[in-house]
């Protein structure tokens, strides 16, 4: 008596697959004149496709608020360092005036 056939397993749950389970199968277990083969679903794969979905889409929109957030410090950062940078030009622009306003090295 084949598996197949068998109250005791289908009583368990097992099932006669599909076409597309069976062409799922690896070829070493590929048997086209055995109609014997029961399967169990073990986990509902649409249900874990959903989820994974649902995962990626939030794992997305939290990546897209941390790339704003870091690029809005970014830009913080980079105004601050231009005013440094052109207070700096400044200081050194106006203490080179005063260096050539008060000691003149093409007065001697």
């Amino acid at each position: 008596m084949d598996a197949g056939n068998s109250p005791f397993w289908k009583s368990l749950g097992f099932q006669t697959p599909t076409a597309e389970i069976l062409d799922r199968l690896p070829a070493e277990w590929k048997n086209e004149s055995d109609d014997g083969w029961l399967t169990f679903q073990l986990k509902n794969e649409d249900v874990i496709n959903a989820a994974f979905e649902k995962e990626f889409t939030t794992f997305i929109a939290s990546e897209k608020k941390e790339i704003a957030r870091i690029t809005g410090q970014a830009q913080t950062i980079k105004t601050i360092v231009t005013v440094v940078a052109f207070g700096i030009a400044i200081i050194c622009f106006a203490a080179l005036i005063w260096l050539f306003a008060h000691r003149n090295p093409f007065a001697r």
